[in-house]
């Protein structure tokens, strides 16, 4: 899903700071939910 929401082709084309950048809004999205559920 990372890949082609930053619209590139295959997971191997994404560098490690676009990884990382990725688990740190999923985790701020974690923690932002109301019922400690994943919020999208």
């Amino acid at each position: 899903d990372i890949a082609i929401k930053l619209g590139r082709r295959d997971a191997s084309d994404l560098s490690p700071t676009d990884i990382a950048i990725e688990a740190l809004e999923q985790i701020g999205n974690f923690l932002k939910a109301e019922d400690g559920g994943y919020a999208r």
